[in-house]
């Protein structure tokens, strides 16, 4: 994972996320595994399809949008605890880049002023 933060007016922290494409491959194969445990495919006992038909049924919208929330999830402390920022209230997450290659993510946040 590499970060690029910038600080912005008004206590605004801006930090612009690029996942390596290893942890990208393994947030999808996680969460590919996560969402075959609900699929039925006629045939096949719940979640022992095979992956191919899985991957059909579930669309690769949906498991991206899985792999994101589990990647996310995982760094978003050390991408806070990394860039030194005080965080106030809630992130606000904006995908730049999602393909099965990259992942690429802005989060903004608010920072309060760090005490003296």
């Amino acid at each position: 994972m590499e970060t690029v933060c910038n600080k912005l007016e008004k206590s605004i922290v801006e930090v612009e996320v690029t996942f390596s494409a290893e942890e990208w491959k393994a947030a999808q194969d996680k969460a590919l595994n996560k969402l075959a445990k609900n699929v039925k495919v006629d045939g096949f006992r719940k979640g022992k399809a095979p992956v191919k038909m899985v991957k059909a049924r579930i669309g690769k919208a949906a498991i991206l949008e899985e792999a994101t929330d589990i990647i996310l999830n995982k760094n978003y402390a050390s991408i806070i605890t990394d860039n030194d920022i005080h965080l106030v209230g809630q992130p606000q997450v904006e995908v730049n880049e999602l393909t099965e290659e990259t992942l690429k993510v802005k989060v903004v946040l608010a920072e309060s002023f760090k005490s003296l």
